[in-house]
């Protein structure tokens, strides 16, 4: 399993969506949603990341008014 920012997720999703488009084959359906739950998870990831990153900001004395 590759592993892929959030943005280069979604830019591999909308390619996988091209291919489907053009081709409307099984096959590129199957890479699409694959493309599409890699997308969701990368970024359920950063975003958890992200939360984590921000409450351990607000516990730190330094950061508060």
């Amino acid at each position: 399993m590759e592993k892929h920012t959030g943005v280069e997720a979604v830019k591999e999703k909308k390619i996988e969506y091209r291919n489907l488009k053009r081709e409307n084959l099984t096959e590129a359906w199957k890479e699409y949603k694959k493309s599409g739950q890699n997308a969701k998870r990368v970024l359920s990831s950063e975003k958890e990341k992200k939360q984590k990153q921000c409450a351990g900001d607000l516990n730190h004395p330094e950061q508060q008014n």
